[in-house]
């Protein structure tokens, strides 16, 4: 499972639920210590695979990189849950990768 906005709060409680089901969990995340404090706590505490990384979703370098590392790592990402958005205002027939 890879959850954005894993840091902390529901994310976290999401990828600890998750874990306790036996899934391997990728938390994503602007504050990648965090993330990373929180794969090893999960991984201890679970004995599942984990992986905490520091990413901007509003940038697309940065999720496609984080997606590279989660399927070297894990394979297939078979569930995605995104916690996390980027507000854009206008009309969707405009919108491009930088915005």
């Amino acid at each position: 499972m890879v959850i954005t906005g894993g840091a902390s709060g529901f994310g976290l409680a999401l990828g600890r639920l998750s874990a306790s089901w036996g899934m391997a969990v990728a938390l994503l995340d602007l504050d990648g210590e965090r993330a990373a404090s929180g794969a090893e706590c999960i991984a201890a505490g679970h004995g599942v695979g984990t992986l905490g990384l520091e990413v901007d979703v509003a940038d697309a370098q940065s999720v496609d990189a984080a997606a590279s590392t989660v399927a070297d790592r894990f394979g297939q990402a078979d569930l995605v849950i995104s916690k996390v958005s980027v507000q854009l205002f206008g009309s969707t027939a405009n919108l491009t990768d930088t915005r």
